[in-house]
């Protein structure tokens, strides 16, 4: 069996960097160099109705850093909006479609640990929506 897969991948990003140069007359004090630097990367990957990104913060001060923030999965399936978002360990999970110009979303995450459905519709140019809201679990 062969399996196989292509994506298009983007990569954008931004970086600053400062330099600052202390001279003191004193003798009895030493001049300072100090150097900062940040460097935002998102890699974004897409092939049909799927995309996957994350974002990566490089910072150096003093020690390295590398930071990775969200990482968000969004795809169609069988014309429901799916999404699933890990952010630093807590993962929410959303699902949205449209019934009848009826709005209807599941959201739930690993925190939570308990979902929540809602319906949202126009009625005469008033929204209304209605949400069974999570309730605590033992």
């Amino acid at each position: 069996m062969l399996l196989s897969a292509l994506a298009d991948i983007s990569i954008t990003g931004a970086a600053s960097a400062t330099w600052t140069a202390t001279d003191f007359d004193a003798s009895g004090t030493a001049n300072t160099n100090v150097y900062a630097q940040d460097t935002d990367i998102t890699i974004t990957g897409t092939h049909g109705d799927t995309t996957v990104s994350t974002s990566i913060d490089l910072n150096a001060s003093g020690t390295t850093e590398a930071n990775v923030g969200d990482i968000t999965m969004a795809t169609t399936l069988m014309g429901m909006d799916v999404t699933v978002t890990d952010d630093g360990g807590v993962i929410d999970f959303k699902v949205v479609t449209d019934i009848a110009g009826v709005t209807l979303t599941y959201d739930d995450s690993n925190a939570q640990k308990n979902g929540s459905v809602s319906a949202a519709m126009t009625i005469a140019g008033l929204d209304l929506t209605v949400k069974q809201a999570p309730t605590a679990t033992a």
